[in-house]
């Protein structure tokens, strides 16, 4: 009777263990890719405020009208800030894209340097103090309002940017201040 009794528990053991499945890395990579997917298909609510599209100059009217083609973003006004919805891939992809202006803004504007912590919200631009009025325009309004756009997408809505812009040569200071506010050209 003990034989059959541990015959029994041994086979029921080796069952168990052969139902199981053979790769268990394999159940864990599935797993990986059903969170992942998950998180892709959520939906996130991102605020532009009023403040972003007085610092760049425009309406939020005009932004929406800018981005009715774009897939995978939804948006509407609401008390003159623009609520978008993305999901976490083209919210991720939209990111990437701001950092790939920070790199053309700082090629056209002829700027040689871009020091940014690690929130955002203070920079310092090394420009030659004898760029022409556009560099200087980038420098005090393109690239602060490209690191305000990074802010708002990583979820900030009152944002702000401490900026200084120093001249490449001799590190004298040009120009300061904290956009939204403006930032005087020198």
């Amino acid at each position: 009777m003990k034989k059959i009794l541990g015959l029994t528990l041994l086979l029921s053991a080796l069952i168990l263990t052969g139902c199981s499945s053979n790769n268990p890395k394999s159940n864990n990579e599935n797993t990986k890719a059903e969170i992942k997917q998950e998180t892709e298909n959520q939906i996130e609510k991102i605020t532009i405020p009023k403040s972003y599209f007085d610092f760049v100059g425009t309406k939020p009217e005009d932004f929406v009208g800018n981005t009715k083609s774009l897939k995978n973003i939804n948006n509407s006004i609401e008390n003159e800030s623009i609520i978008l919805e993305v999901d976490s891939k083209t919210k991720e992809d939209y990111l990437k894209e701001i950092d790939e202006s920070i790199q053309t803004f700082k090629e056209i504007a002829q700027i040689e340097d871009i020091e940014a912590n690690e929130k955002n919200d203070d920079i310092v631009i090394s420009i030659p103090k004898d760029s022409t009025a556009v560099s200087k325009l980038h420098a005090t309004t393109g690239i602060p309002a490209l690191y305000g756009q990074k802010q708002i997408f990583e979820g900030k809505t009152e944002w702000s940017v401490k900026v200084k812009v120093i001249d490449s040569k001799t590190n004298e200071t040009l120009a300061e201040g904290t956009a939204p506010n403006r930032i005087e050209m020198w």
